[in-house]
């Protein structure tokens, strides 16, 4: 494990420690789906004919299909303006965000300068979330969020380099 270095983002540090393969398996998943949707795309638009003319004709074929639109949706530019973008036809809408209460007891503006409280730290929406997932209860469905780490600087804007200082930090690291 590498030393941590305090000027280093959590983002960072994880890559260095932990650093990713360039393709995975969900990757893998997605081409094999595409690449039979182009196969099968062009030989439909080249007729019937053209799966039984050959190598090389497959080789075009395959070709342009993967020139066509893979997906049932016009593909967005990258963009880097600090908002979502979504395909013509599609909307968002922001569900929740770091500090916004989760009960009543929490209501009111959480103060994104110190952090918060610790003793309100375990009631408003945590940040750095990765991952949700959509649990279905009889009627009644439940979102269940991981927040992956914390940013300790943004945390503990007190607290130098965002090192806990006690363990009322530390509490509030944990909650957050």
């Amino acid at each position: 494990m590498n030393k941590v270095d305090p000027n280093m983002s959590a983002d960072d540090w994880d890559e260095v420690n932990f650093p990713r393969p360039m393709e995975n398996d969900f990757d893998r998943v997605v081409e094999r789906a595409v690449s039979r949707r182009g196969f099968l795309g062009g030989v439909l638009a080249f007729g019937s004919g053209a799966a039984v003319m050959g190598t090389a004709m497959l080789k075009g074929t395959t070709a342009m299909a993967q020139q066509a639109n893979r997906f049932a949706f016009t593909p967005i530019p990258i963009a880097t303006d600090s908002t979502v973008h979504v395909p013509d036809g599609y909307s968002w809408q922001q569900l929740i965000s770091w500090g916004d209460p989760l009960f009543s007891e929490a209501e009111g503006d959480f103060d994104h300068e110190t952090g918060g409280s610790v003793e309100m730290s375990d009631k408003v929406f945590g940040e750095n979330t990765d991952g949700m997932w959509l649990f279905t209860d009889g009627d009644r469905q439940i979102i269940a969020v991981n927040h992956e780490y914390t940013n300790r600087e943004v945390n503990l804007p007190q607290a130098e380099a965002g090192t806990p200082r006690d363990a009322d930090d530390v509490l509030k690291l944990q909650n957050l």
